[in-house]
């Protein structure tokens, strides 16, 4: 009988740790699920035109919620900014780390501060309130109308492509700063230049580059350097619809661990 009680004692407490598991996996699902929306939520909707400038976005959003973000916006002035992020973790931290960074980043915007100004400003924000330990990767780019100079800043982000051509495809060499979030000290660079008219500016986050697919495979800068290279039409919006079909050649349409975004800004004649 004592065996029996010890036996049964013992299913209970198997019983009762698999039903709070099942209890924190749930809350987990929700969790990202609000978050999920949350990302939904601040995604530009519509395709930003401004005279002579058009950008278009991708995102192609991880099984669970990874924190990544792009958006696009005209200044005061009439220039357009883009924006990519992409946070280190998940969850509800990292959802709220995603708009709290965007609503900084565009609050600074409007103030008239560029690009250098609003990351340092941001991640003073950031690492001010972080016990989650958190870290993201940020670029924002400002182009001007009129000029079509731009002026650009990255942190903790894969250098941008330019496409000045059909087939010619560069690597843009941009001042390189560490993510945000951790280090309240932390001041920005900036890289300004004159883009060629016309041109196309892609900006993607890590996780597109080295997102892999079931084989173990990363699509890789390689793989996007040849698909940009074989573009005959460079506007914006094809821009990003090429790069969604390759990812959906490369992934097969299974879902991935990360998020993978890219961003197109194109400078008209």
């Amino acid at each position: 009988m004592r065996d029996q009680h010890t036996a049964l004692d013992g299913m209970v407490r198997q019983l009762q740790s698999a039903l709070d598991t099942r209890t924190e996996l749930v809350e987990l699902q929700k969790q990202f699920e609000i978050a999920r929306r949350m990302q939904a939520a601040i995604l530009p909707s519509d395709l930003t035109t401004a005279p002579d400038l058009e950008a278009s976005g991708l995102m192609r959003p991880a099984a669970e919620f990874d924190g990544s973000f792009y958006d696009f916006f005209l200044t005061a002035d009439g220039s357009l900014a883009v924006l990519i992020g992409q946070v280190s973790g998940g969850g509800l931290a990292a959802g709220f780390m995603t708009v709290t960074a965007r609503a900084a980043l565009r609050t600074l915007a409007a103030a008239g501060l560029g690009p250098a100004a609003c990351l340092t400003g941001a991640n003073r924000l950031l690492a001010a309130d972080n016990a989650a330990g958190l870290s993201i990767g940020l670029a924002m780019g400002i182009v001007s109308p009129r000029s079509r100079r731009l002026v650009f800043a990255a942190a903790g982000v894969p250098e941008p492509f330019l496409l000045r051509r059909f087939g010619d495809v560069v690597d843009l060499p941009v001042a390189a700063n560490p993510p945000l979030g951790l280090d309240p000290a932390m001041t920005a660079v900036e890289t300004a230049l004159d883009l060629p008219v016309p041109s196309t500016l892609v900006l993607c986050n890590g996780g597109l580059l080295d997102g892999e697919n079931r084989f173990g495979v990363a699509f890789g800068r390689a793989r996007l350097t040849g698909i940009l290279g074989n573009l005959d039409d460079l506007s914006a919006a094809s821009v990003t619809a090429a790069v969604s079909a390759g990812l959906a050649e490369h992934g097969g349409g299974a879902a991935m661990a990360v998020d993978r975004l890219c961003v197109a800004l194109r400078v008209r004649a």
